[in-house]
């Protein structure tokens, strides 16, 4: 019986931390990549989570390349050596949580858009 009690006190901890957290995806397109291997899309991504308790924001961000146009069949390119990924977190009040993510996602796109160049 003590088992299943903290069993089920445990899961309730989970679905109160997750009903707490608010998230936000982003993506933006940044053009094409002309490469021995084809034509590839550059995209910036971030998924943001906002903790209501403890007024924290995580940003996730993320480049990859979509492959448009291939040359040799197969061929694959990771954006990870273009810049690579990042995790940004900082404290922001929940009615300020999407512009703090925004103003994070647009230093992303900024910084990819210069190491392309």
């Amino acid at each position: 019986m003590v088992f299943a009690n903290s069993r089920r006190a445990s899961n309730s901890i989970r679905w109160q931390n997750f009903f707490m957290q608010k998230t936000l995806q982003l993506n933006k397109s940044l053009g094409e990549i002309e490469t021995e291997s084809g034509v590839f899309e550059l995209l910036a991504t971030a998924e943001a989570t906002h903790d209501k308790q403890t007024g924290t924001i995580v940003v996730m961000l993320n480049s990859f390349l979509r492959r448009q146009k291939a040359k040799c069949p197969g061929a694959r390119l990771f954006a990870d050596s273009i810049v690579g990924r990042r995790t940004v977190t900082e404290e922001a009040a929940e009615e300020k949580y999407a512009e703090a993510v925004g103003s994070i996602f647009a230093n992303w796109v900024h910084c990819l858009e210069r190491a392309r160049a």
